[in-house]
């Protein structure tokens, strides 16, 4: 199979999934507190994911990794967040101050939403689903970060932990985070390889901003 295939292939999936979030948002919009607060913002991220994704088919990128490894590993970690929604409300846990973790991951939830979208706008078509190779991104938060938009991620992972509190969504992110170092090692790799600039990013920038203080004070 070509890689110019399962670039588009990957994309399209990753796309698909996208456009059956803002359907799905699209059908339940309200113009509630609520809804502008969380349900908009997911719609207008998504909307990017899709502008990106499509713009990025269309530059050639400088290396790219189509293993069955890297694909599969990048895969699976873009589409395993979206399919935990399945299972939000499945047998949720009795724990100690349910009510407040609820609440408090709902409010930290509202600080990533304009995080993403700076790292997106500042990753713009580069944005990409296998590992690709097209550039070194540095500026905006990618001056503090590696890769803003995975910890972001991560960070969304464990929130539902918090506001939906069940073992599936336990068990689930687990695996979610064990992909998405996997994923983070396989990009960062092509990136060493292909950009001999990298190297020098790499190693001044932290993966999340407070390793890189915690890395220089010890």
């Amino acid at each position: 199979m070509s890689t110019l295939l399962i670039r588009i292939l990957c994309n399209l999936t990753t796309s698909l999934v996208c456009l059956s979030v803002i359907i799905i948002k699209l059908i339940t919009f309200s113009f509630s507190p609520i809804y502008l607060l969380w349900g908009l913002p997911i719609i207008i991220i998504n909307l990017l994911d899709i502008f990106f994704l499509t713009k990025s088919l269309f530059k050639k990128p400088k290396n790219v990794d189509i293993s069955f490894f890297a694909v599969a590993i990048s895969l699976m970690a873009t589409l395993l967040l979206t399919a935990s929604s399945f299972f939000l409300n499945s047998y949720p846990l009795q724990i100690p101050y349910s009510k407040l973790l609820k609440e408090f991951a709902g409010i930290a939830d509202l600080i990533t939403y304009p995080v993403l979208i700076w790292a997106l706008m500042c990753l713009k078509s580069c944005l990409t689903v296998i590992p690709e190779a097209h550039k070194v991104v540095a500026t905006g938060i990618y001056k503090y970060s590696r890769h803003p938009l995975y910890v972001i991620y991560i960070i969304w992972a464990l929130l539902n932990i918090l506001l939906f509190q069940s073992m599936a969504i336990i068990i689930i992110t687990s695996i979610y985070i064990g992909l998405m170092y996997l994923r983070i090692k396989i990009e960062e790799s092509l990136l060493l390889e292909t950009f001999p600039e990298y190297r020098e990013y790499y190693n001044n920038t932290g993966l999340i901003w407070i390793d890189k203080i915690i890395k220089n004070r010890f």
